[in-house]
Parts: structure tokens; C-alpha cells; sequence
């Protein structure tokens, strides 16, 4: 994590010369500032994550939740103190309210081709057992070449609270930038919290995922599992689903090209 400085768009760079490589059960695991959401970014000559059990995971590494208060972040969910029902945090889609409509999901924010931002938490209810769940992270990687990608990049919301009571945390952001972009059946994964039995409290939006790399230099095989999914509520107690996120891919302008207006 860290802190932002004026005209920088991440909170700590983390320059590796040669290779990044993730071999079976490896993992690298950033996590946003609680406060102010900045985050890493990851820059490299080549990216290989070599097996689907290896890569980035920023799950729940977003903006945390607050004891009975709205949760952290742009797309903070809200709170209803007198009752037992929270909001899920939102940002590529918005959160889920809680109970009765009683308590708000959290809005939507940030950018659909660059997504900066790690996901909102959730509301969460004064009782210590029904926190709200954080939001998923922001997992950020430059490659100068190439990402083969074999495996799993993560930056989902987990669910909130005893119960389901506390709102769910939203999706994070995964936000790539490479030439050349390989991999077989890789797993892209910024998906909203749900709750699995009560829904006092509302699910978590979906997060943003965008993925950049240069023209006619892409080769994909397999089955890849992209999700921006928001998450779903259990029970009947009237709190909604969190709605789906953002998923982009475009392909940038290689290096020395010159366009010219007349």
C-alpha cells in the first residue's frame, strides 16, 4: 500500500528488472491503504503464472469495514443503526441494501478502461460479531513484453458479518497493461460478496477488470473465467443482490506509432 503523491496514481511501485514468475502455490498478495485506497503497481519485463494455483490474490485487501458505521471507501455501504441491516459496498456495480430498504448499497465510482481503485466495504451493524466485509483489492501489473497467464488473479469481496447481518464487501480492481498477452484457461476474479443464509444485510457489488495489450499481439487458448459477478443474498428478509461490475479488454497503440491529423 502507502500513500499517493501529488501527480502519482499509486501508493508504492514495486520494479522488478527482469521477471516475474509464479510457480505452483505461489502467491503475491497487495493490499490497499485503509484510508485513501492507494495501491501497488507491479512493473516487469515478462509475467508467467505458470498453474491455475499460483498469482495475484488481493481478496478483502480493499477498503475495510467500520464498527457500526458506513463501510470505507467511495462505495462505502450504509448502516441503519436502529435495526439489524447494513448495505453492501459497490464500485464497478453498486451494492446491495439491506433489509426493508432501511439501509443504502454503495454507489458506483472509478473508471471502466482504468480501473485505480480497490473495491469498497460493506456496512456493518454495532455488534462486533456483525462487522462488514472489506472490499477486494486492486491488483496492478506492468509488463514491458509479455504475460503468459496460467493462472488466477483475484481481487474479490467476501461476504459480512454473523448472519449475513453486516453488508458484503464489493468486487476489487484488476487493471493490466502488457504487449504481448498469452495463457490458457486463466481465472480473472472480481466478484461482490454474498451472503449464504440471512440477508439483513445487502451484497457486495462487482469490481472492474480491464485488460490492455498491443494489436494483433494477443494468443489465448482455453477456457478463461473472467467475473465481475455481484454477489447474492440468502433468506427473506428483503435485503438485494449486489449488480455485476465491468470488464474491459482493448488493445493499445504499439510503442514509436504516430498518428497523424490533417
Amino acid at each position: 500500500s502507502g500513500t499517493n503523491l501529488p501527480g502519482q496514481t499509486y501508493g508504492s511501485l514495486v520494479t522488478v528488472v527482469g521477471d516475474i514468475s509464479l510457480a505452483t502455490n505461489s502467491w503475491i498478495c497487495p493490499i490497499s491503504d485503509p484510508i485513501n485506497g492507494s495501491s501497488p503497481l507491479f512493473r516487469c519485463q515478462n509475467l508467467t503464472i505458470s498453474t491455475i494455483n499460483a498469482g495475484f490474490d488481493a481478496s478483502s485487501g480493499g477498503y475495510p469495514p467500520v464498527y457500526g458505521a458506513a463501510g470505507l471507501g467511495p462505495g462505502g455501504g450504509g448502516h441503519h443503526a436502529a435495526s439489524l441491516t447494513s448495505g453492501g459496498g459497490g464500485y464497478g456495480g453498486a451494492g446491495g441494501r439491506g433489509a426493508n430498504a432501511l439501509a443504502l448499497g454503495g454507489a458506483t465510482y472509478g473508471f471502466l478502461q482504468t480501473p485505480m481503485d480497490p473495491g469498497s466495504a460493506g456496512g456493518s451493524y454495532p455488534w462486533p460479531t456483525y462487522l462488514g466485509g472489506p472490499g477486494g483489492g486492486l491488483v496492478r501489473i506492468e509488463a514491458v513484453d509479455r504475460m503468459i497467464l496460467n493462472g488466477s488473479i483475484l481481487a474479490n469481496g467476501p461476504g459480512g458479518g454473523n448472519n449475513g447481518v453486516g453488508g458484503a464487501g464489493s468486487g476489487g480492481g484488476i487493471y493490466l497493461r502488457c504487449k504481448k498477452l498469452n495463457g490458457t484457461n486463466a481465472v480473472l476474479s472480481a466478484n461482490g460478496g454474498s451472503h449464504g443464509r440471512s440477508d439483513y444485510g445487502g451484497a457486495g457489488g462487482g469490481g472492474r477488470i480491464a485488460v490492455w495489450r498491443v494489436v494483433d499481439q494477443n494468443v489465448t487458448t482455453g477456457t478463461w473465467t473472467i467475473t465481475v459477478n455481484g454477489g447474492t443474498v440468502g433468506g427473506s428478509n428483503g435485503a438485494s443482490n449486489g449488480l455485476p461490475g465491468t470488464v474491459f479488454f482493448a488493445w493499445a497503440a504499439a510503442p514509436g506509432t504516430v498518428i497523424v491529423i490533417q
